[in-house]
């Protein structure tokens, strides 16, 4: 929205891909005094951190893509001939699902947290 003191959507869409204030200001043609002040606007900072829950809602599907691409070519190397290359893939088939474990783990116990806090209100 532009309304004679700047881009606002454009500063927000900087803010949100992680820009430098200096950089921030620029997009939204402003200083970046004003670009500070427009960042601590209630709104504006929903906005940016609703954009940036949106990009890592996106980067969580794309890595759920390549984590089942990733799982299927590693399906096929854990059977290779070449004992060194099936090991490799066998060690990592281990430790990744040691870490998952322990993801989901902790997924479970945060849910049962939230249960309870709910609850409690």
């Amino acid at each position: 929205m532009t309304d004679g003191r700047g881009d606002e959507a454009a500063m927000i869409a900087a803010a949100v891909a992680g820009k430098s204030l200096g950089e921030i200001a620029a997009a939204g043609g402003v200083s970046v005094s004003t670009a500070q002040r427009r960042l601590k606007n209630p709104e504006v900072a929903r906005l940016v951190q609703e954009g940036r829950t949106e990009q890592r809602r996106q980067l969580i599907g794309r890595l759920n893509e390549l984590a089942q691409l990733s799982m299927e070519r590693l399906e096929e190397l854990v059977t290779q001939e070449e004992p060194g290359v099936a090991v490799r893939a066998i060690s990592l088939v281990l430790s990744s699902s040691q870490q998952l474990a322990r993801v989901v783990e902790l997924d479970e116990r945060i849910r049962l947290i939230e249960q309870q806090m709910g609850g409690q209100q």
